[in-house]
């Protein structure tokens, strides 16, 4: 059986080949719950070679990755193939973004106190304008993402007065759509309001964690939400609510896979140890070994930018790397009720008119994230999700007549 996993976009067609006739005594796919249904890495033994010898190859290149290129006459005869349609896995992201008086001022080294919420030089932007920019401006991060097919996105701001107040019911300042040029246009309106205010941090993050569950639940958001909460300081309206938050950027992460990227504008250096717990609970810390009590930016779990001397170029090149890694991800979901063997699974590849390209597994290791150091293919750590990597990845999502195929049974893993 074949699953077409299709991108309504520029990205490349998916397809999902399931074998039967050969599989038909295997165990379902959502039977398989450790490494049982994967036969050892180093299991691409001498059996595995011989299956593979009488092939077709030769060689081919993907970006600067070189890869062996076969047929599928290596199959069983007897194993057939149907197609189903399926998507890649889209990207919802919620941008929470403080709007308090400290906005205003002139981001540093222009105005590195702050001592009042205003401009010290009104001919250079504030850190309010520096955001916008980053945002939303020409060559802001979700500008470059206008259209790209499975991404959405929204806004929520804080304060919504002049003091600590927020909206009703987890309502949105920009509710979550697909990213088109129109919504992008909609956030930058959404953007385009004057500092002013406390910073209730606590109630904003905890609405929108709240306003992204509500999604799921009710079936607007299927694919991976993120919450991104930037904030240029400390929380002034509630500190009791801290440990409610805390508590809810962990059962969001933990039931929900809701992931909270937390940035720290200048002034947020009170803010540290809390943004950088936020960052371990919410599953998005910058280094294994970055610390939740921090003396210095450079030691934070979280995207601590209080010590920038360029914060507007800063600001865009964060922005720009988280909606890189949450929505240019060559993610595609593995159908829970296949009969497939684990051990059994190839992708190939194919850019237009040329010759297909046998993809090896890039088998994870220990303490490695996925796909780092890859350049073949992963599947995630409970094998319900395969991920391309590196080159190959780059070039499906770049390329519009590229093709992959994921094949399902009778030929054993050729792994890297």
């Amino acid at each position: 059986m074949r699953k077409a996993l299709t991108n309504s976009g520029s990205l490349a067609l998916l397809t999902v080949v399931f074998m039967s006739g050969c599989g038909a005594n295997l165990p379902s796919f959502s039977e398989q719950d450790d490494n049982s249904g994967i036969q050892a890495d180093e299991a691409t033994t001498a059996e595995e070679d011989d299956s593979l010898e009488n092939a077709p190859a030769t060689s081919g290149l993907v970006g600067d990755v070189e890869f062996s290129t076969t047929s599928q006459g290596n199959a069983p005869q007897d194993c057939n193939e149907e197609k189903e349609d399926a998507a890649l896995v889209p990207a919802h992201l919620l941008f929470v973004v403080d709007k308090s008086g400290s906005m205003e001022c002139n981001a540093p080294p222009i105005d590195s106190a702050c001592l009042f919420p205003e401009k010290v030089e009104d001919g250079e932007p504030s850190k309010w304008q520096l955001t916008q920019a980053a945002l939303t401006g020409s060559d802001g991060a979700l500008q470059v993402l206008a259209g790209q097919a499975g991404v959405s996105a929204g806004l929520l701001t804080f304060p919504t007065d002049n003091f600590c107040a927020l909206p009703e019911d987890a309502a949105l300042s920009i509710d979550l759509s697909l990213l088109t040029q129109s919504h992008v246009d909609a956030l930058a309106a959404g953007l385009a309001i004057q500092p002013a205010g406390e910073t209730p941090f606590a109630g904003a993050a905890i609405n929108g964690l709240e306003a992204l569950r509500r999604g799921i639940h009710e079936g607007d958001i299927d694919g991976n939400p993120y919450l991104v909460i930037l904030t240029d300081g400390a929380e002034t309206c509630q500190v009791s609510a801290l440990d409610d938050l805390l508590d809810s950027i962990d059962s969001a992460f933990q039931d929900y896979g809701i992931r909270t990227y937390a940035i720290g504008a200048p002034g947020s250096e009170d803010a540290r140890n809390l943004l950088s717990e936020l960052a371990v609970l919410g599953g998005t810390a910058v280094a294994n070994d970055c610390s939740i009590r921090p003396l210095h930016a450079s030691a934070s779990c979280h995207i601590d930018l209080t010590e920038s001397q360029n914060f507007g170029e800063d600001l865009g090149r964060v922005f720009r790397n988280i909606t890189q890694a949450t929505t240019q991800t060559c993610e595609f979901d593995v159908p829970a009720n296949s009969l497939v063997d684990l051990g059994k699974v190839n992708v190939e590849y194919t850019l237009g008119g040329e010759e297909t390209v046998l993809v090896p597994r890039d088998p994870a290791a220990s303490g490695q994230a996925l796909c780092e150091g890859a350049e073949g293919w992963q599947f995630n750590a409970t094998f319900t999700k395969i991920h391309l990597c590196g080159e190959f990845c780059s070039a499906v999502l770049t390329d519009p007549n590229s093709e992959v195929e994921v094949v399902f049974g009778c030929r054993n893993t050729v792994v890297r």
